[in-house]
């Protein structure tokens, strides 16, 4: 039974969430991630007061598929190839995104890093998908979250509700 539970593809997922949690930890520990915006009921909307609510469980997901992306390539191919090294370098930007947004307080570099994440996860998706089918699926959410994401900085950065 625990063999069935405990695949390379599972094992995958629980290293893309360690990488997640200790490079967050490591992340916040420097300092960086304090000099965020705080978001009052008066700035943010329904919308936005939810997405700021699940932001770590979203990310934690989405550590899990890029992680278990990987494995899925390594499974298909017998080996990590472009298509890991690529989803790898996205979760590295991912995971780096407090730093590239100088401890969340610029707006327009988290634009940017937005844009330049998800255009990276179409281009990987793209890549991957003649490779492994399900490993491109796997990343399909990251540009669609980084889209609503960017929906909400920018409606929250305007003053608007969102």
């Amino acid at each position: 039974m625990l063999a069935k539970i405990v695949t390379p593809v599972s094992l995958g997922a629980l290293g893309g969430m360690a990488i997640a949690i200790v490079t967050n930890a490591l992340i916040f520990s420097l300092g960086y991630g304090e000099g965020g915006q705080e978001v009052t009921d008066r700035e943010a909307g329904p919308i936005n007061t939810l997405i700021f609510a699940i932001v770590p469980f979203v990310w934690l997901f989405l550590f899990a598929a890029m992680g278990a992306a990987i494995m899925k390539i390594r499974m298909a191919t017998g080996e990590f190839g472009l298509g890991g090294v690529l989803i790898f370098v996205l979760m590295l930007n991912c995971a780096l995104y407090p730093i590239y947004t100088l401890g969340f307080s610029s707006s327009d570099a988290g634009l940017f890093g937005n844009y330049a994440t998800a255009l990276l996860a179409v281009f990987i998706i793209a890549w991957v998908w003649p490779i492994e089918k399900t490993a491109a699926l796997l990343i399909v959410p990251i540009p669609i979250w980084v889209t609503l994401a960017s929906i909400g900085l920018y409606a929250n950065e305007t003053g608007r509700a969102f």
